[in-house]
């Protein structure tokens, strides 16, 4: 077979250095030994290691617009990847409400820059609402939004294998914050560290009020809540004092709005633990002054007094 240009010129080269160099005497053979290092690549600048194929074409340093089986999702990758691309990279996860949009998902992963940047961390940030509508009840019964989460870390791990995905941090707000303590309670031992803030309902260990608001199926069988192990994360339930506006829905048994049912289900929760003496180390923090739109606010809690802290 042919051989290409390249290929062919070099290889005459180091031929005729050959033939000179038997010509000509000992001194002329190390002249094909220096053509061949010539033709070696630099090694990558100090400080600096060479980007796996994998990943090279995710910026580091930015968020990226991905995409798992239909569903959006945003990968903020640190920039301290440029130097270091060995460590496993830990990973938070961010969870918009169930009246965002495809930017409020973006805005959703901006908001933990500063500790990705800060800790070296990974920041994933799904977009479920195109693809499962009712992700905040986990879509029982349809296209499971948790198992999907779980795809998408899957996915990342694949473009970026020095991820470290086995446990992550999770936050959540609004909706988010709803799906976050019902993934929380479903795969707890997926959950390094995580928050809800200002969920609009929990899911109470109540067999006799249906789901979400207690455990009892309405048409379609359930997963297995895991109260036991979900009481012993260190997880926070944050809400406004603010956030009172009247909820209509089937859990008003859980509390009239938003502040009673975090209120509710955090001591709930408590009494649950102590009656099976169980560790406890669920937070509850009430931000004073605040409505619904705490987003910020709670973020930041959650980053400084439960992610930050060891």
């Amino acid at each position: 077979m042919p051989r290409s240009g390249s290929t062919a010129t070099f290889a005459s080269s180091v031929r005729a250095s050959q033939k000179c160099a038997w010509e000509s005497g000992p001194a002329m053979l190390a002249l094909p030994l220096l053509l061949c290092l010539l033709a070696v690549p630099p090694a990558p600048a100090a400080g600096e290691e060479k980007t796996p194929r994998r990943w090279r074409a995710l910026r580091v340093g930015a968020t990226n617009e991905m995409e798992c089986e239909g569903t959006k999702w945003f990968f903020y990758l640190p920039s301290q990847l440029k130097r270091d691309k060995r460590r496993p990279l830990p990973v938070v996860v961010s969870v918009h409400g169930a009246g965002s949009e495809l930017e409020g998902a973006r805005g959703c992963a901006q908001a933990f820059v500063d500790f990705a940047e800060r800790r070296r961390v990974a920041v994933i940030a799904p977009f479920f609402i195109d693809n499962h509508p009712h992700f905040q009840y986990l879509s029982i019964g349809g296209n499971r939004a948790d198992l999907r989460l779980l795809e998408i870390l899957e996915d990342a791990k694949a473009r970026v294998p020095i991820l470290y995905i086995k446990r992550v941090y999770l936050f959540g707000h609004s909706g988010g914050g709803q799906f976050a303590h019902r993934f929380a309670l479903v795969h707890p031992h997926r959950i390094l560290k995580g928050g809800a803030s200002a969920a609009g309902g929990y899911t109470f260990p109540k067999p006799d009020l249906t789901y979400p608001g207690g455990t009892q199926k309405r048409r379609h069988p359930l997963p297995e809540f895991q109260f036991a192990k979900f009481v012993q994360l260190p997880f926070a339930i944050l809400v406004g004092d603010q956030d009172t506006g009247q909820l209509q829905d089937n859990e008003l048994p859980n509390g009239q709005n938003r502040f009673e049912r975090a209120r509710n289900f955090y001591a709930t929760l408590k009494d649950y633990a102590r009656e099976r003496k169980l560790p406890f180390r669920l937070l509850y923090q009430v931000h004073a002054g605040r409505d619904h739109s705490c987003f910020g606010t709670s973020a930041r809690w959650v980053i400084r007094n439960v992610f930050e802290k060891r």
